[in-house]
């Protein structure tokens, strides 16, 4: 006599027939569980109608359109963080601007390097006074170089005897803004390099500089792609100083390349100089690349 085999267990069968959306209580998933057993039933021929298995059917329907629902809802509500937290930021540069005005000349206030470190998109002004760079800071080379095959991409020298500009305070925001924002044009296969040099000259004035830090955040189209931080440490006055920084760049997707290279200028950077916690020099950049 042939043994039948034993079919297997219902419960095993439970969660690979369907789970319930996230958030169902227990008796819920409980009622779900025991509706698929009863289709199962239905259709192993047991004598009960089609209706029950029509039931069940119905029933994991509305259950999956339930789990789909609380997804859309999901992702509205990300999608809303993401928009709030954009916009707080706006507020925030614009509180700080409104403070600057306020501020004693050659003096930043509130705007720290955690502060900085937690913008999340451009800032819509300067959040600092040229004249907050009390400690005579000019940069006079600077250089970025594939750090694979010596090629340098983009390079730039002062001359020495320029000097830093006398400019004042109420200067008109459009002539500040070309003052204190540089446009870059790089290729595109700058997008691709794996690892960057970058090496940096620059001069201090009679005043000591402690710990000195620049942040620099890059976004585009007001998402935060890159972010940097890097410590000068400690300058003496009336001194020359060279700094080299050498550093791996995250990949890039095709896609991500074109989308970059189609939308010239889209992609921005400020950049915040710190000497301790005092914020002493902003100044932003723009991008584009070229095929």
């Amino acid at each position: 006599m042939t043994s039948k085999k034993p079919s297997r267990p219902i419960r095993e069968e439970k969660s690979a027939a369907f789970r319930p959306p996230t958030g169902a209580s227990s008796r819920e998933a409980h009622s779900v569980h025991r509706i698929i057993a009863t289709e199962r039933v239905a259709h192993g021929g047991d004598g009960r109608t089609d209706a029950a298995s029509a039931r069940a059917v119905d029933e994991r329907r509305r259950w999956k359109r339930r789990g789909r629902a609380r997804g859309r809802r999901s992702d509205e509500r990300r999608e809303g963080s993401a928009a709030a937290a954009v916009r707080i930021d706006r507020i925030r540069s614009i509180q700080h601007l409104h403070r600057r005005r306020l501020a004693p000349r050659g003096r930043s206030l509130t705007m720290t390097p955690d502060e900085a470190l937690s913008l999340r998109a451009p800032t819509d002004g300067f959040l600092c006074p040229l004249s907050a760079n009390v400690y005579g800071i000019d940069f006079l080379e600077f250089e970025i170089k594939d750090y694979d095959s010596g090629e340098s991409v983009f390079h730039v020298k002062k001359d020495g005897d320029a000097g830093l500009p006398e400019l004042p305070d109420d200067i008109d925001p459009e002539v500040e803004r070309a003052i204190r924002t540089v446009r870059y044009t790089f290729p595109e296969k700058f997008l691709r390099f794996e690892t960057v040099r970058t090496a940096l000259v620059f001069g201090v004035g009679e005043t000591p500089v402690p710990d000195f830090r620049m942040i620099e955040r890059h976004y585009f189209r007001d998402e935060l792609v890159r972010s940097y931080d890097f410590n000068f440490g400690f300058c003496i006055p009336n001194s020359v100083n060279s700094w080299e920084a050498i550093y791996e760049v995250p990949g890039l997707e095709d896609e991500r390349i074109a989308e970059f290279v189609d939308h010239p200028f889209d992609m921005k950077s400020d950049s915040f100089y710190f000497v301790g916690d005092e914020l002493v020099m902003h100044n932003k950049a723009e991008y584009q690349y070229q095929g």
